[in-house]
């Protein structure tokens, strides 16, 4: 194929080339290779002002912990459970006091109402039953 543009291009009458289209040619090229330059010193430009890093101390990478961390889920489950253990004997211990203050309510109850049984047969007034 190299040989055939070679043919093509000696084959080719400058002269022939119109003056205008010649000009026009030459400066497209100029062009290009200017807006190359331009683009060249501002790619080159950026790169000088990189950021620096003081390095003392110098900087340390770790690794990051993975989303899902096995012992740390583990721990913290225990801690949760240990808690809710704790809430639970807090439970039954109310529960136990509220039965004790219950009963001890139902019994001061019994005694007033032994009481007032007792006031209403000495004053012989009839008491109607409530619900």
């Amino acid at each position: 194929m190299g040989g055939k543009f070679q043919m093509t291009l000696a084959q080719t009458d400058f002269p022939a080339v119109p003056d205008t289209t010649f000009k026009w040619v030459i400066v497209i090229l100029v062009g290009i290779v200017l807006v190359g330059c331009v683009v060249y010193l501002a790619a080159n430009s950026r790169r000088e002002n990189k950021l620096t890093i003081n390095d003392d101390p110098a900087p340390q990478f770790e690794r990051a912990p993975r989303r899902y961390n096995h012992e740390a889920t583990e721990g913290r489950f225990i801690r949760v459970e240990s808690r809710l253990r704790d809430h639970d004997a807090e439970f039954v211990r109310l529960r136990d006091a509220h039965t004790e203050d219950s009963e001890a309510s139902q019994k001061r109850n019994m005694r007033v109402m032994f009481a007032l049984g007792k006031i209403a047969e000495k004053l012989k007034v009839d008491i109607e039953p409530t619900e």
